[in-house]
């Protein structure tokens, strides 16, 4: 089988979903089919392919030249992944020998999804990570409600024009079948974790604790990934504040996204010196650094959960670490964590209740060990490679039948 997969973004912008990507292309590429994929580029950084995809047999691609444009102004993105998606049709039309379309979900995954099916002409599997425009009104990165409603009748139209689709949750599920797809399109693969690469690296080995000089006796709360306008950095700064004198608990930031510069001025101006803020590692560090923390924390605004989940909540629990998050509180998402004992969800900008959960298991560290524990064995259950992703090539032969 031949596999023509879209994204829109490139290997050379990093991601939290890249790992899911390479590790999806290789299991493909490993089963034996052919995969090409349309990649965009936006700088000039070498080498671009991961050591994974580099010289493999069965696998090509096209790469699409595009600009980069802050996920907050949201006219200037669209007209530029209006313009990425129109510089694609010569990929769309020279592939026209696909068996099955991946496209990976977008804000203007619509104009993408129409291009497929008239120049490509096959089955379409459309991949959502998260529900457009959902997650950027509730989090105020939207605030018209007109734009609000051209953006989800656009996505009607683009679920209804794909051949099935696959959510990451049940709680994304049930977002789409509310915004009009039929619940026999529905597919859910949870967001995986590579089970070949990432597992708990100990203190003495890890890289990143070593890089960082990081000090054993310190209570580390980690958030490592993208601070865009899903981030609440706003609770992020009470919690802090709220912990101001308790000296051994660090609160430790990795990576970047448009608010995190307003978020460390903030810090500085509030004299929260006990958070560290470092650059994104590189993905082969992804193990090492999530196995640094004590606990990782993820506070979420109201109705971001269904529209979108934290890919990195697996990853974290593999490595054995214990997730602290925010969350409306009749999500799957919030009921996963609490009714398994495997981590902590209190409703959205919960501060005191985040900042009780950190205390707690700073305090008592056999629990937060046995958390971690339980943890981990949930996510080999649940979130491992060797159980998910074989779940796109089912999809993939239920369309071309």
């Amino acid at each position: 089988m031949k596999i023509l997969y879209h994204t829109l973004d490139g290997c050379d912008v990093p991601t939290g979903n890249h790992h899911l990507m390479y590790a999806m292309i290789d299991d493909f590429l490993c089963a034996g089919h052919q995969v090409h994929v349309i990649f965009s580029r936006r700088t000039d950084t070498e080498p671009y392919w991961p050591p994974l995809l580099r010289e493999r047999g069965g696998f090509s691609a096209d790469i699409v030249k595009r600009k980069t444009v802050g996920k907050t102004k949201l006219v200037r993105r669209f007209i530029e992944e209006f313009g990425y998606a129109l510089r694609c049709i010569p990929a769309w039309r020279r592939n026209k020998e696909a068996d099955v379309i991946l496209i990976q979900s977008t804000p203007t995954a619509v104009f993408n999804v129409l291009f497929a099916k008239w120049f490509a002409k096959k089955p379409i599997v459309l991949s959502i990570f998260d529900m457009f425009p959902g997650t950027a009104w509730h989090t105020g990165a939207l605030r018209s409600r007109f734009l609000k409603g051209v953006f989800e009748r656009m996505q009607r139209i683009t679920y209804r024009c794909s051949d099935l689709v696959t959510a990451i949750s049940e709680d994304m599920k049930r977002k789409a079948m509310a915004a009009g797809v039929p619940e026999h399109k529905i597919r859910v693969i949870v967001n995986w974790y590579d089970d070949s690469a990432v597992r708990e690296v100990p203190w003495e080995e890890n890289r990143f604790v070593q890089a960082q000089q990081m000090e054993k006796e310190k209570f580390y709360v980690q958030y490592a990934g993208n601070m865009g306008y899903t981030f609440d950095h706003e609770t992020w700064l009470r919690v802090a504040d709220r912990l101001r004198n308790q000296t051994d608990i660090v609160f430790q930031l990795i990576g970047h996204g448009n608010r995190k510069d307003r978020f460390e001025a903030q810090a500085k101006d509030m004299g929260l010196t006990n958070m560290v803020f470092l650059p994104w590692q590189p993905l082969e560090m992804i193990a090492d650094v999530y196995s640094a923390c004590d606990v990782c924390m993820i506070p979420l605004p109201e109705g971001v959960i269904g529209n979108s989940a934290p890919g990195k909540a697996p990853l974290l629990m593999a490595c054995g670490r214990v997730v602290i998050s925010a969350a409306d509180e009749d999500s799957a998402y919030a009921q996963m964590f609490n009714q398994n004992g495997i981590g902590v969800c209190v409703p959205s900008r919960d501060d005191a209740g985040l900042a009780e959960a950190i205390l707690q298991l700073y305090h008592d560290r056999a629990k937060l060990n046995a958390m971690g524990k339980k943890a981990k064995a949930f996510s080999e259950q649940v979130y491992a490679r060797r159980n998910n992703s074989y779940k796109f090539l089912e999809a993939f032969d239920e369309v071309k039948r």
